[in-house]
């Protein structure tokens, strides 16, 4: 049996964690430089924000309802989530990391599925704060239908069990085709057309017209809703081809040393996460971009890709590179809006090929760890590269209601009093 454990309006959660008079108040958290609105709290949406509003339009609807918006928090988010998936492992040695706010289990078969959906959810609240809906059920497609039933009709005990067959037939008899996991909306659309509607009717279409008509992965997503294990739980994640860290700017971007500094700071930080990743990287790639929405400013983008002479991970090495693609690629007189680094040929560090004919720097590599090290006691950019920059960086992402990094900064810390 699988479990699915969705953490309820997650960005929300978590600000309400660290600051309770936010509950049953209006509250929405915005997109990178506070763009539109990402998340919403239940009192957000009943007084009509959608997900996706731009927040410049909604402003006034926001003040007359005494709404609180934040910009993301993503240090706090990421925190909070691995303590989330840290709890699940008390419940089971496989667990899937799905997505920031979403893990599936297998459970044992001597478990009582209810007292364990039950312990599961109380312990997460218990423990973070975070309220959370359980999903079971014998395939990962019908633990989705599960918690997403726990949503829709608003079950008090956060949990929903889907092993009776009889109640299985009932319950995707109502459920629309859209809110099916791995749906999207074209293929929506074409059963639409088609007069599929629901789980219900899908399952009872012809499988061999499924695969025909729509392709494997529908007819995989049909058996399992019938109670057909198709997707096993994946506790190992696949590894990455790729590896990228790109940000839109707070406000454009127009001399080189801007675009420097914002090439140099990408390049530091996915140097970093691949490093984490125990992995090397065979070339680097740099893009920048102009906005294309704004049809007054020239228009411009380009990227250049540069070779490791060795498979690396330094900071060095791959900061040296994305200053290459950016000399060959940036040209003066536009506004740019985004910058970012891409690293490809990602390897495993232990199964990496050395190279004959050069030697390891293995003073770059030293140098990296100990940055490494230094970041990890004192927080991210206790050291860095000069090149990153030392004023105030405007082309920064824009946070302008980001809330206090309570679980990653000692200045941030909350004081009771």
């Amino acid at each position: 049996m699988f479990a699915l454990v969705d953490c309820d309006q997650f960005f929300v959660s978590c600000e309400r964690v660290f600051d309770p008079k936010l509950k049953g108040i209006p509250v929405g958290v915005l997109s990178n430089n506070d763009g539109c609105v990402v998340a919403r709290s239940p009192e957000i949406k009943a007084i009509g924000v959608k997900m996706g509003d731009p927040y410049f339009k909604i402003k006034a609807l926001l003040k007359k309802h005494k709404a609180v918006v934040f910009s993301s928090n993503y240090e706090l988010y990421g925190n909070m989530s691995a303590r989330v998936m840290n709890i699940l492992q008390t419940f089971s040695n496989d667990v899937e990391i799905y997505s920031v706010d979403e893990a599936f289990i297998r459970l044992s078969k001597y478990f009582k599925y209810s007292d364990t959906s039950k312990e599961i959810s109380t312990t997460i609240e218990k423990w973070t704060g975070i309220p959370v809906k359980v999903g079971v059920a014998e395939t990962k497609t019908l633990c989705k239908v599960a918690a997403e039933l726990v949503k829709m009709r608003q079950i008090k005990n956060k949990y929903y069990i889907l092993t009776d067959p009889v109640q299985i037939e009932e319950d995707l008899r109502s459920f629309d085709v859209s809110e099916i996991w791995g749906i999207g909306r074209k293929t929506t659309e074409k059963l639409y057309s088609i007069g599929i509607r629901t789980a219900g009717e899908l399952c009872k279409y012809p499988e061999d017209v499924i695969k025909k008509r729509f392709g494997i992965n529908l007819l995989r997503t049909t058996l399992e809703l019938k109670g057909t294990q198709c997707f096993s739980i994946e506790t190992v994640p696949q590894p990455k081809q790729s590896m990228r860290f790109s940000r839109s700017f707070g406000k454009p971007a127009i001399e080189y040393n801007e675009m420097h500094e914002s090439v140099v700071y990408f390049a530091t930080s996915i140097a970093a996460n691949l490093r984490k990743a125990n992995m090397l990287a065979s070339a680097v790639s740099a893009f920048i971009t102009t906005n294309y929405f704004n049809k007054d400013d020239l228009q411009y983008s380009n990227s250049f890709t540069v070779s490791l002479k060795e498979q690396s991970n330094s900071t060095n090495d791959i900061v040296s590179a994305a200053i290459t693609c950016l000399d060959t690629i940036f040209r003066e007189g536009y506004r740019y809006k985004k910058s970012g680094v891409l690293l490809i040929g990602l390897v495993d560090q232990k199964m990496s090929q050395g190279n004959l004919f050069t030697s390891q720097n293995i003073k770059n590599d030293q140098i990296s760890a100990t940055m490494d090290e230094i970041n990890r006691k004192f927080g991210r950019g206790a050291i860095k590269l000069a090149g990153e920059g030392i004023a105030t960086q405007e082309w920064k992402m824009q946070r302008g209601k980001l809330s206090h990094n309570y679980t990653n900064d000692w200045d941030d810390l909350l004081k009771v009093k």
